[in-house]
């Protein structure tokens, strides 16, 4: 009797074996490189599109691909380009300027270090520096353009009124809309800048 609980796992196994296999006669989704930043409905079409960050090389940068009705997914005509910065960003989507389009807020780790060899070694025998991100915001102009609008705050002295500084936060900032006007707020605690009786406060 000690052959019923094999035939019995036999018998689960080709069940499970079958259910696996035979899926249906949906073709699988081709392969798509990079990692996933985010996902949101980038032309407002209803259905859901991805925003996908690719690293090759030097280049390092966000390329939307939208998905058609037959759930394919096609790139994007433009790409934002992240910089030199070959950190993983965050990504998320949400109306900035009330024109009922979703728009992209990328928070990216801030690397004090330089990339050189001796900077990398003095780097482990000295006090670590506090995590900083900084946040940008691309407006979508719709037909795949995408705008970089500035997020800083400019001085308080009159004579340097054009010079923006971009925020820097201590932790993630998070997205709400504060007043209930339709347009996403921006809140988080801002790092304490350099030469800058500021203390760390939040923003949104």
């Amino acid at each position: 009797m000690r052959f019923w609980p094999s035939i019995f796992v036999l018998i689960l196994m080709r069940i499970s074996h079958c259910s696996i296999v035979n899926i249906g006669d949906d073709k699988p989704i081709d392969p798509l490189n990079g990692r996933i930043c985010g996902i949101g409905d980038m032309n407002k079409d209803g259905n859901t599109d991805l925003i996908v960050q690719q690293r090759t090389g030097s280049q390092n940068k966000l390329v939307i691909y939208l998905q058609s009705e037959g759930a394919e997914f096609r790139n994007g005509t433009q790409h934002i380009d992240l910089g030199k910065d070959g950190n993983d960003v965050f990504c998320n989507v949400g109306d900035f300027n009330g024109d009922s389009c979703p728009d992209l807020f990328i928070v990216s780790k801030i690397d004090d270090t330089s990339a050189s060899f001796v900077n990398k070694i003095a780097s482990v025998f000295s006090p670590r520096p506090p995590t900083r991100y900084q946040a940008r915001v691309y407006l979508n102009g719709r037909n795949d353009n995408f705008v970089e609008l500035p997020l800083c705050f400019k001085n308080s002295d009159s004579s340097k009124s054009d010079i923006c500084t971009p925020y820097q936060f201590v932790d993630h900032p998070s997205l709400v809309d504060i007043n209930g006007d339709g347009i996403t707020d921006i809140i988080g605690f801002q790092a304490i800048m350099e030469n800058s009786d500021k203390k760390c406060r939040y923003k949104f």
